[in-house]
């Protein structure tokens, strides 16, 4: 995915979603699965609930926070 939309590490990308969007700087790691996008949580700046739906889980109650698919778009090197 990083490579076709010529995304390297170092680059600070937009991910969004329908429900919001985070700003971060990329680093590749050819250790995780194609198409994957993992964001640390915790962090104010990067706040990962803006892009999760706040409707809970039926079963666990608890809001879903993987499997979320999200758009990926360079805006700097």
């Amino acid at each position: 995915m990083a490579h076709a939309r010529k995304i390297e590490t170092g680059d600070r990308v937009r991910v969004h979603t329908g429900r919001g969007e985070v700003i971060g700087e990329v680093l590749i790691d050819s250790s995780m699965a194609r198409e994957t996008v993992w964001i640390a949580h915790g962090w104010h700046s990067q706040n990962v609930n803006r892009l999760t739906d706040p409707a809970p889980d039926l079963l666990t109650g608890q809001p879903s926070v993987t499997a979320v698919p999200v758009h990926v778009e360079r805006i700097s090197s």
